[in-house]
């Protein structure tokens, strides 16, 4: 075998390595699972909440808010696009507490960079506010997205 048919080979041969380990990495770390929470409890409440945003479901997200907050947004400013870029973050619920008629949810958001020039992304913190109304869990944050 001549020297540029071994270098040729060697390149395909590493090609191949790098696809097979990123192939074994994806199927073993996979993505996150999701946790499903009671549909009547604040956590399950917020979670329908982002899944509409997600598909720009904007009547069950108004749905999901507050007396006090429903009518606070323009239809405009509240439609389609609304919570962009939110199917590239992991929302994780760290913990609630609920105090009577109002329930805090603390939120870790993590969204990451997959451009070409990848910083890894970020991560932050951020609560949920919510209240009940007619024994139902309301977001009563104006304009909540992650």
């Amino acid at each position: 075998m001549r020297q540029p048919e071994r270098i040729v080979l060697v390149i395909g041969v590493a090609i191949l390595a790098i696809i097979a380990i990123s192939a074994g990495a994806a199927l073993a770390f996979g993505s996150p699972e999701v946790a499903e929470f009671a549909t009547d409890s604040p956590e399950g409440v917020l979670q329908r909440y982002l899944e509409a945003a997600r598909d720009n479901d904007v009547p069950t997200m108004e749905s999901l808010l507050s007396e006090q907050v429903r009518d606070q947004p323009s239809k405009d400013e509240f439609g389609p696009g609304y919570c962009n870029e939110i199917e590239d973050r992991i929302v994780t619920v760290e913990r609630v507490s609920i105090d009577g008629d109002t329930a805090v949810v603390f939120l870790n958001i993590e969204q990451f960079d997959d451009s070409l020039f990848d910083s890894g992304g970020s991560v932050w913190q951020q609560e949920a506010r919510l209240v009940r109304e007619a024994d139902e869990w309301k977001i009563n944050d104006a304009f909540f997205c992650v």
